[in-house]
């Protein structure tokens, strides 16, 4: 297996499919996020912070957004 961080790995997996590659990045972000759910959090002042992103992919019709 290729050394190097989750993304150079992810994406490098991904480099055949029709969809770019910033729709790849953030479908990796968003899974992250998705994985840590609640159980990791950041104490900001008086609050906690979760990781959590809600994601949507936008673009131009015919951009291969659901490859």
């Amino acid at each position: 297996m290729k050394e190097g961080d989750f993304f150079d790995q992810y994406l490098a997996y991904t480099q055949e499919t029709e969809a770019c590659a910033i729709y790849h990045r953030w479908c990796a972000i968003i899974s992250i996020s998705a994985l840590l759910a609640r159980n990791c959090w950041l104490k900001f002042g008086h609050f906690t912070v979760y990781p959590n992103i809600y994601g949507m992919l936008i673009g131009e019709p015919g951009a291969r957004k659901t490859t």
